[in-house]
């Protein structure tokens, strides 16, 4: 009966052992951590260490990289003052254009109006002339027909028979008095006189 309690008390005595071998396992992790830590802190501490007391020229390339990031974003903020400075000189270009078109538009317009004057005053004095020309014209048919009404029928019919067209020997005729205009006809070719009163009725 001894032997048997020894023996089961055998597996008891294993489990101090476990126990400590996973604390062991527990510390080394916590310390593997921490060194872990420890570490990148150190690097840490050690590059700003490294920059401030320029070992290897450290600083200076540092200085480099932040210089040329400076240099960088200069050049895009140069580049960007350019490119809105040369849309402006542009706008201002094109502002100029509009208004030389505008003052060219309003030259033109100007000219027009002119030429419309110009145009309405020759035409006014074409109808003037043309008015003068028809009051000459029809002062020497009634001058000419008073001389007509002046010859014998006869004559008159022989001298108003010779003219070039109907339309002179019409407008003689109508300035005459019916009287005479009837007594020149009747001494006519029948058919000229014909003739002469289509176009003497059509006027």
């Amino acid at each position: 009966m001894a032997e048997k309690k020894q023996t089961e008390a055998k597996p008891a005595a294993k489990k101090p052992q476990n126990n400590a071998a996973q604390n062991k396992k527990e510390k080394s992790g916590v310390s593997a951590g921490a060194i872990i830590s420890i570490l990148l802190l150190v690097v840490i501490v050690g590059f700003f260490v490294a920059v401030y007391m320029d070992l290897g020229g450290i600083k200076g390339a540092v200085a480099n990289i932040l210089g040329l990031e400076a240099a960088v974003e200069t050049s895009q903020a140069d580049e960007t003052e350019e490119e809105i400075a040369a849309a402006k000189e542009e706008l201002q270009s094109v502002k100029q254009e509009i208004s030389e078109l505008n003052t060219k538009e309003a030259e033109l317009a100007n000219k027009e109006t002119e030429l419309a004057a110009k145009e309405e005053a020759l035409n006014e004095r074409e109808a003037a002339l043309s008015a003068a020309d028809e009051q000459e014209q029809q002062a020497a048919i009634k001058a000419a027909a008073q001389i007509f009404e002046e010859m014998d029928a006869i004559n008159a019919a022989a001298a108003i028979s010779g003219l070039d067209t109907m339309e002179e020997m019409a407008n003689l005729l109508c300035a005459m008095t019916q009287e005479k205009a009837a007594a020149i006809m009747d001494e006519m070719d029948s058919d000229l006189a014909s003739e002469i009163a289509s176009e003497m009725m059509s006027q």
